[in-house]
């Protein structure tokens, strides 16, 4: 009896063991301070704001959350506390539920995209762009509109790309009485793109990670192995080819969006490859080791920008007026600040960038509100 208990527990540690390392691997990723080293935690923390110069703190900012099983999107993240963000039960980074029906009085707006929608490294919830969007929106107001509160909710999550936003849209955000949707994004569709993904037909990392354990399952208990028919091409995917996958998704997601009279307003994220911002020491740092691993890393990015901003330009302006898709290029929020740090790596940026971001998308939201 004593070894059959032994070979018992001597097999599920064989079976489990490799399981436990990789979600352990996964778990020292989920806040900043633990993708870094203690020196370059002293040169990250540069492009946050100067009252948010906490080093200690990076080790609690919510980076990569732990995500679960979600309905058609593959992942997202889990409810509950991931640090220092919160995740309310619809998946939402909020501390807030959604209300349903929509009270008297509040303007929704719902945020959605990939990791700098979530607001990876944000120091608080205040301090991430819906944060700064609804505190802009609701100080933006004049005195005969002050009946109207603004609510920003952020449905998004690392790795995403504007399929996952579209999804997000169509079976979710749709139903909850939006008032306007925001997709910020671009940046990850371009990402895919590079090491060969199809965005409209791929698994993202937490999708991979989950194939790979339900493989690993399989082979240990049936030996069974279950071959991947999603391998990605040798080739970065064609400029043009990522920009009409894109506008796709944006049409789709607007026509979505048509009964329920929201509309749906599209943010080109900024990203350090396609920024005409002149770059600081560390951040030009940061894009010389990209080149050195991927050298037409920076020629690919700006190429599909532009291709992106072509396409959607171009929708918007033969759109009619009732269609309800609007446009924001942010590729080059930033060229006003030379001197000053923004980016923490080659996609992300501290609160500052949070914050110079919500006041434009505040300032393009006043204009559609004027106009509806």
């Amino acid at each position: 009896m004593a070894l059959l208990a032994l070979g018992y527990l001597g097999g599920r540690h064989f079976i489990l063991a490799p399981l436990d390392k990789q979600i352990a691997s996964l778990q020292k990723k989920q806040t900043l301070g633990h993708h870094l080293t203690e020196k370059e935690k002293k040169e990250v923390i540069q492009a946050f704001a100067q009252d948010s110069q906490d080093i200690t703190a990076l080790d609690d900012y919510s980076w990569m959350p732990l995500c679960t099983l979600t309905p058609f999107l593959g992942g997202a993240p889990a409810p509950g506390r991931q640090n220092n963000a919160q995740i309310n039960s619809m998946q939402f980074r909020s501390a807030r539920e959604v209300a349903m029906p929509k009270p008297n009085g509040e303007f929704r707006v719902f945020l959605t995209g990939g990791s700098t929608a979530y607001s990876s490294g944000a120091p608080s919830e205040d301090r991430t762009i819906a944060g700064y969007l609804q505190k802009r929106l609701n100080a933006n107001q004049t005195r005969e509109a002050a009946s109207k509160t603004y609510e920003v909710f952020t449905m998004a999550n690392p790795a995403w790309a504007s399929t996952h936003e579209r999804i997000a849209i169509e079976n979710l955000l749709s139903e909850l009485q939006p008032d306007l949707v925001v997709s910020r994004s671009g940046n990850n569709d371009v990402h895919w793109g590079e090491s060969g993904n199809n965005i409209l037909w791929f698994r993202t990392y937490f999708d991979k990670n989950i194939f790979n354990v339900i493989k690993y399952v399989y082979s240990q208990t049936r030996g069974m192995d279950i071959e991947d028919n999603l391998l990605p091409s040798s080739q970065s995917v064609a400029p043009m080819v990522v920009a009409e996958r894109l506008l796709k998704n944006a049409q789709l997601s607007t026509f979505s969006l048509s009964n329920t009279k929201a509309p749906f307003l599209f943010v080109l994220q900024p990203t350090l490859a396609a920024v005409s911002k002149p770059l600081t020491a560390r951040e030009q740092a940061i894009l010389n080791k990209r080149h050195s691993e991927l050298p037409e890393h920076q020629t690919y990015f700006k190429s599909c920008y532009q291709a992106i901003d072509l396409a959607l330009t171009t929708s918007v302006a033969g759109a009619t007026p009732q269609s309800g898709f609007h446009y924001l290029n942010l590729a080059n929020v930033f060229d006003d600040y030379a001197k000053e740090e923004i980016f923490i790596d080659s996609y992300h940026f501290g609160d500052r960038g949070n914050a110079i971001i919500a006041n434009a998308i505040a300032n393009k939201i006043s204009n559609i509100s004027t106009n509806h």
